[in-house]
């Protein structure tokens, strides 16, 4: 039996490449974009101090009592708990702000290891959240790609200066206390954000679909005089 040879198509056939705007339109489409420009704000608030848990947690558990291994375990532990956080359904993150304050009570291994698993968690699942509600975001819009890219320079940013400012804050003297009520609230008000952000989002969403139903309806008076004609 031979197998029959595959036609082959035409050098001349090509499929178009797709049309991307500027980065100068996609600047200037996301300016007036609050929703967008909201969650920019809530990415950089959030890294200035979401890093400081996983990066002091091992210093802080050994500096009020607890081993070196069990320390090192708990640093483990949180960033294992981070996989699942990633990948289960995280509906619960708008709460993840009010969890720093929780690191106060973890100077024991009975304290540490359940902060390290649940805070893991939701640093999982935060982190994992902010590309797809950016992308939610600028469907639509001129290039989500490009709107994609520029969302991530916010926290990279705040990613390189947050460290140090926590480690400042804390002093020579390591003055836990600071250093978690900083990072406690740079995560709570990037919660705020995000939630007065879905809020305009959905308001957008209900006027756009108000004025499409407006549209697309018929015009009463043109339908009184078809039937009188």
């Amino acid at each position: 039996m031979s197998m029959p040879k595959p036609v082959p198509l035409p050098s001349s056939v090509s499929t178009p490449a797709p049309i991307r705007a500027s980065w100068t339109a996609v600047l200037k489409d996301a300016r007036n974009d609050w929703p967008y420009i909201l969650v920019l704000c809530q990415g950089f608030i959030m890294c200035l101090g979401t890093f400081v848990p996983p990066t002091y947690l091992q210093l802080y558990a050994e500096t009020h009592g607890t081993s070196k291994q069990a320390s090192f375990y708990a640093l483990a532990v949180l960033n294992f708990s981070g996989v699942f956080g990633r990948i289960v359904p995280n509906y619960l993150a708008d709460k993840f702000g009010a969890l720093g304050f929780a690191m106060l009570g973890a100077g024991t291994p009975q304290g540490v290891f359940p902060f390290a698993i649940f805070y893991g968690f939701f640093f999982g699942g935060t982190n994992g959240m902010y590309l797809p509600l950016i992308n939610s975001l600028s469907t639509g819009s001129a290039d989500h790609l490009k709107r994609c890219g520029i969302s991530l320079i916010p926290p990279a940013v705040a990613a390189l200066i947050g460290l140090p400012i926590t480690g400042a804050i804390l002093g020579p003297d390591f003055i836990w206390w600071r250093g978690i009520l900083f990072a406690s609230m740079s995560m709570l008000i990037a919660t705020i954000l995000v939630i007065i952000a879905k809020i305009l989002f959905d308001r957008r969403n209900a006027a756009a679909k108000q004025s499409e139903k407006l549209t697309n309806s018929p015009n009463p008076i043109l339908h009184i005089k078809d039937e009188v004609q």
